[in-house]
């Protein structure tokens, strides 16, 4: 997630966590799996790697051009999904604060 705030300088993506009341009545009605990343537009549920791929349009340069990795075929890019996630701490890092309670990104927040 900080990934996408820190590059998304349109500030045009809300986020909204799993475990949230709006999140559990909105993907309810969709019956999103919640055990990964979700991703909606205009109505459409992207989960996975395709959710990384559609999100990521909205992102500044050079990070957008990551979308040329959708032509990857989807179970390829869903296990390199799944790797990453799994190991992000590793390859990107963590931070002590969360994104969530920062008050200059709380209008981000769902």
């Amino acid at each position: 997630m900080r990934l996408f705030i820190n590059h998304n300088s349109n500030r045009n993506i809300k986020y909204c966590q799993l475990q949230s009341e709006a999140a559990k009545q909105i993907l309810q009605e969709k019956a999103a799996d919640m055990r990964t990343i979700i991703y909606m537009e205009k109505g459409v549920i992207y989960t996975e790697s395709q959710a990384f791929f559609e999100a990521i349009k909205h992102l500044d340069y050079p990070l957008r051009i990551l979308t040329v990795f959708r032509l990857v075929p989807k179970v390829f890019s869903d296990a390199a999904y799944r790797f990453i996630a799994s190991n992000r701490y590793q390859i990107l890092g963590s931070k002590k604060t969360c994104q969530v309670n920062d008050k200059k990104n709380q209008d981000l927040f769902i």
